[in-house]
């Protein structure tokens, strides 16, 4: 039987929040973690500072930057997490790329003894970097301490390695996190993020356990952006709409939530659901198709005068929600069947 604490939280209302993974004890727990992120032959890791890019740009950054940097190159790894508060170590490690620029070079020598007793010394000339970031830090995990904040960076040819550099700074993927620590908390987190959309479904043990993702661009049916706005603005906008079964499309086609609507009016449902929709999206939980015909009635009752645009309005939060509640039902579902794998109630989960 397989013993674990009462709760993931210390406190059962405490949220878990990331937090910078301080050095001091990332170097009482290097020698577990860093087999799981590295290969042998990747450099040690370090701190790093935040460097003053615009955090919504970091590819941007890094491009421009290296654009600007003869002889620069590009270092990829990961920014070390911790999460807080947990009754458990928990890390995590998030993708990220450095500027390694060059500052010189150094000669090391190495001594070798041949059979006969002869020594030959050798030497190695050496070209010395400096690690630099070139983003700003943002988000829970990196408050404070403005440009004088560092954190540890894992350099790692592991980390998405199926893209080459140039595809890593296109902005035109989303990228992973490798969730460590505990094992049974590991296990858990990892089967409900892998179910809770695109997104957050890019996590595993290890830099292999998921590859990069196709950023895409989802068409918002009208007026879902204020229904989610006010009744669920805890939730990602395009995560819940691509669950939602909205149409997604490469974030490279030229087809917009405006063009969506003009279809419906002036064709047949199922003339625009294939033109608008993916095929076999892992990602959406309901058939949109629902959706595709209520926006097309709906638009015709609103032209040809049988309701007014309040009421237009309050149809669409009606539909929403009713569908909202049908995939939150679904949702749970899947989580039951994941705890169930591992032998957990539903009030066991470490996301209940």
């Amino acid at each position: 039987m397989r013993l674990r604490p009462r709760s993931l939280h210390e406190a059962d209302d405490a949220p878990i929040v990331d937090a910078l993974f301080e050095p001091d004890l990332f170097r009482m727990h290097r020698a577990q973690i860093l087999p799981l992120l590295r290969a042998k032959h990747d450099p040690p890791p370090r701190e790093v500072r935040f460097g003053n890019g615009d955090p919504r740009k970091p590819a941007l950054n890094l491009a421009l930057a290296l654009a600007a940097s003869p002889g620069a190159r590009i270092v990829r790894g990961f920014r070390m997490i911790l999460a807080r508060p947990v009754a458990c170590l928990l890390w995590k490690a998030y993708l990220d790329a450095v500027l390694a620029r060059p500052i010189g070079t150094n000669v090391r020598t190495k001594l070798q003894v041949w059979p006969g007793g002869r020594v030959r010394l050798r030497l190695f000339t050496c070209k010395l970097e400096r690690y630099e970031s070139v983003t700003s830090f943002t988000s829970d995990a990196d408050q404070g301490g403005g440009l004088n904040k560092t954190y540890v960076f894992v350099p790692s040819s592991r980390a998405h390695a199926e893209l080459t550099d140039a595809q890593l700074l296109s902005g035109d993927y989303l990228f992973g996190q490798v969730l460590g620590g505990d094992p049974y908390y590991v296990e858990a987190l990892v089967r409900h993020l892998r179910i809770s959309g695109r997104k957050s479904s890019l996590v595993g043990p290890t830099p292999e356990s998921f590859r990069a993702l196709p950023r895409v661009t989802i068409s918002l049916f009208p007026h879902f952006a204020e229904f989610v706005q006010r009744e669920h603005p805890a939730r990602d906008l395009e995560t819940l709409a691509e669950q939602l079964g909205f149409p997604i499309r490469s974030i490279h086609d030229p087809l917009h939530s405006g063009q969506l609507v003009d279809d419906l009016i002036n064709h047949d449902v199922e003339e625009v659901v294939a033109r608008h929709t993916q095929k076999d999206n892992p990602f959406a939980v309901l058939d949109g198709t629902i959706t595709f015909a209520f926006t097309q009635q709906t638009y015709y009752d609103r032209l040809e005068g049988r309701i007014s645009e309040q009421t237009e309005v309050e149809r669409f939060f009606d539909h929403y929600r009713n569908q909202v509640l049908k995939l939150d039902a679904l949702l749970r579902q899947r989580a039951e069947r994941e705890n169930a794998k591992m032998g957990l109630r539903a009030s066991d989960s470490p996301m209940a």
